[in-house]
């Protein structure tokens, strides 16, 4: 098994040795394909390196006879010639170099036609070994030379790169690298920045080119020029002679002299394979570039390719983080619950510090008046006229802003200028836009203003990615609008609570009902801010509603003359006093009830409620407005709790009146009763007293005998006389009572005697 083993080893190494040996003649075949393919390019046929030695010196031949090196190539070995004619004799030997041939050594006698010796062929091939490791010494280091100097171009390039964050500083280092592949000029164009092509160019002709020619040179050359050829080709060009090559396009004023006349041109790649432009490299002269300079050139514009997406990529980042701050800075000024001025101006200002727009202006819809009213503004064009212009919703009009609060679109132009969508602009003003972007403000999908932004037209062109910030911005200037509606409705909100708390405070404290409704109609006029306010009270028959109360102007002069409108005939007032239903005009115009009242001309919309008490209609409460569909549901209800407020407090100021002549009348029974009680003290029991005591002194018989039927009348007489007086003093005891003079005794009574008086009283009634 040892044994066994050990063959295997054996086997295996010889099979590891035969592949090494069949691998190092193929290396040296490569190798050898290698040198000759380098020495071809190095010292190619057509042009032989020769040397003339005249026992002086050593010159070079420019033009060398190479029928023998040319034969001794072909076969690959020596060749010994004696030419006598000629008085010559030439020994060439090949130059070899791994069995590759690379040249020939020639060595020529030029004195006399002689054999060459043995030990002459052998000392010329031993000199030609020589000659041939010595000349692939000499390629390789001048390979290595030239190596390391494209290597520390590529150093240097990509240290210039790694320093240039931004598109422009990238553009300025791969033109400063220019010299490196022996241009002195060079260009760069980028198909799309910004949505135009992007040049920047260090040949001087091309330096002066105004913005507009620029993007015309930039044009012209990427559809049919060099650039154009190399954007179709997608690969390098390289051009020896600008005049002899069919790829370059002579510039209008260049037919003479073109500053370029040869050129090397790479394509920019993204990481996608996508060309994103050309970098170009030029030389006022011609054939200043090689092959070499061209490889170069390509691995540059692979390095200047990198650099711009990154640049690319940092732009938006840098804009992203602009973005970011930008909202945040718009958030915060909406979160502190600002003016609306003041937070509107903040937002100009972020528009023009944070996020690199020239100008800005933003407005509101004025629905009223139907203008774009404006209300804050910023940068170097925005003075305070321009923030406070008023523009008309004239559906017409070829105003972009206009036509963005229409359509609740966004708009975008890049020639304000040129673009019909503007013309109505004064030309002065479109010059100075340039490009213009305006966005709507939405809120509940209704556009209640525009955001306008504004750079010039050397700027990029305005896109998408503009849109989308602006909209952001926007939707925020929404929020502020909305947060600053619901402030003010809650402010209003509790104005009008408050006011509806002091009408019922004053209701519970103001008696005169003059009063009451004079200090309630301006209250509400002040509260909810109404044109006008006033309070009517049905009249006793019930068929009219007279005013009693009003704020207006208008409404004072209607006092004066007694206005009055018939219940349930004339009116929004007469049909909610006729029907007791609430009445709610947003249009006065479209309703058919409507009173046109001369004194309140500016009436748009009108509110009538009744005023119910104990289920009856005493009055009406109308507010007005010179705005169409003033009304809310919440001015409905705070307004309907006012009227029934006002309707109790009509109803107990009329109940107080009506007590204060109850007890006014009742004050006057009082008096009445006690000048009664007064004289009947005195008229009636004086007298009856004096019929009392005679007729006990006739029972007594001091004035004679009496009959019995007599003395029965007197004694009824005497009785009933008693019986009255105790009345009269019951009656008398009444005042003591009320002046609480009078003690009550309880005892027992005989009842017998009680119904004795009585029947004394009704026996004499009865007789």
């Amino acid at each position: 098994q040892t044994m066994a083993d050990q063959l295997a080893v054996a086997i295996e190494n010889a099979r590891l040795f035969r592949e090494t040996q069949e691998r190092l003649r193929e290396l040296s075949r490569l190798y050898g394909e290698y040198s000759a393919t380098a020495w071809a390019q190095l010292a190619p046929p057509e042009r032989p390196l020769g040397y003339v030695y005249d026992r002086v010196d050593i010159a070079p031949v420019e033009k060398l006879p190479t029928p023998t090196l040319d034969l001794v190539q072909q076969r690959g070995e020596s060749v010994a010639l004696v030419e006598p004619e000629a008085g010559q004799a030439t020994l060439a030997m090949p130059l070899k170099l791994r069995d590759q041939i690379i040249g020939a050594l020639g060595i020529q006698e030029t004195d006399e036609a002689r054999e060459w010796s043995p030990d002459e062929i052998a000392l010329v091939e031993a000199v030609s070994s020589e000659v041939a490791l010595a000349l692939e010494n000499a390629r390789l280091f001048e390979e290595a030379q030239a190596e390391r100097a494209r290597l520390a171009t590529l150093y240097e390039v990509s240290r210039l790169l790694a320093g240039a964050p931004t598109l422009e500083e990238v553009t300025q280092a791969a033109l400063q690298v220019a010299p490196y592949v022996g241009a002195q000029h060079g260009d760069l164009i980028l198909l799309d920045v910004g949505g135009q092509p992007f040049v920047r160019s260090t040949v001087p002709e091309r330096v002066r080119l105004t913005p507009e020619q620029t993007q015309e040179y930039a044009r012209r050359v990427t559809t049919s020029g060099l650039q154009s050829w190399v954007l179709a080709n997608r690969q390098s060009a390289l051009v020896l002679e600008t005049k002899e090559d069919p790829r370059w396009l002579v510039l209008p004023g260049h037919e003479v002299r073109d500053p370029v006349r040869s050129a090397i041109c790479i394509p920019l790649f993204d990481r996608h394979g996508e060309i994103m432009g050309t970098l170009s490299y030029t030389h006022p002269r011609p054939r200043a570039f090689g092959p070499e300079e061209q490889r170069l050139a390509e691995e540059i514009a692979a390095r200047v390719a990198v650099a711009l997406e990154n640049a690319h990529l940092f732009e938006r980042t840098q804009a992203a983080l602009a973005e970011t701050e930008a909202l945040y800075r718009v958030g915060q000024a909406i979160s502190q619950l600002g003016s609306l001025d003041e937070t509107f101006q903040t937002l100009a200002e972020v528009l023009v510090e944070q996020l690199g727009y020239t100008n800005s202006w933003l407005a509101l819809v004025d629905k009223q008046a139907q203008t774009l009213r404006g209300i804050a503004g910023a940068g170097a064009g925005v003075t305070d006229e321009i923030v406070a212009v008023q523009v008309p919703l004239d559906p017409q009009a070829r105003n972009p802003a206009v036509q963005v609060v229409l359509h609740r679109e966004p708009i975008v132009i890049n020639n304000v200028s040129t673009d019909e969508r503007a013309a109505d602009l004064d030309e002065e003003i479109r010059a100075i836009l340039g490009r213009l972007v305006e966005i709507p403000i939405l809120v509940e999908d209704e556009a209640a203003g525009v955001i306008a932004v504004n750079r010039p037209l050397t700027t990029p062109e305005l896109t998408d990615r503009d849109v989308e910030m602006l909209l952001a911005v926007a939707d925020q200037a929404a929020v502020a609008l909305e947060n600053a509606r619901l402030l003010e409705e809650t402010e209003r909100r509790a104005a009008q609570l408050a006011a509806a708390a002091e009408v019922a405070r004053d209701a519970t404290a103001i008696l005169d009902v003059d009063q009451l409704l004079d200090e309630t109609v301006h209250l509400i006029s002040e509260q909810f801010g109404f044109y006008h306010a006033g309070v009517f009270l049905v009249d006793e028959p019930g068929e009219y509603a007279v005013l009693h109360a009003a704020s207006s102007a208008g409404g004072q002069r209607m006092l004066e003359r007694g206005h009055k409108l018939a219940v349930g005939k004339v009116g929004i007032v007469g049909y909610v006093a006729g029907t007791g239903e609430p009445r709610v005009a947003l249009d006065v115009g479209e309703d058919a009830v409507f009173f046109d009242n001369p004194d309140l001309p500016e009436t748009r919309s009108e509110m009538a409620l009744p005023l119910i008490s104990r289920g009856r209609v005493i009055g009406v409460l109308d507010v007005q407005s010179t705005e169409t569909a003033a009304f809310s549901e919440e001015d409905v209800t705070t307004l309907q709790t006012m009227a029934d407020q006002l309707a109790i407090a009509i109803e107990n100021a009329r109940l107080y009146q009506e007590a204060v002549h109850t007890a006014e009348r009742l004050t006057e029974v009082d008096r009445l009763k006690s000048q009664f009680l007064a004289n009947m003290s005195h008229e009636l029991r004086t007298p009856l007293n004096s019929i009392i005591g005679f007729s006990r002194v006739i029972l007594k018989g001091i004035d004679g005998p009496l009959t019995d039927m007599q003395r029965t009348d007197l004694q009824a007489i005497y009785e009933s006389g008693q019986h009255l007086l105790g009345l009269i003093n019951d009656i008398l005891d009444l005042s003591k009572i009320e002046a609480g003079k009078m003690e009550l005794t309880f005892e027992s009574v005989d009842l017998r005697e009680i119904i004795k008086g009585v029947m004394s009283t009704a026996i004499a009634l009865v007789k």
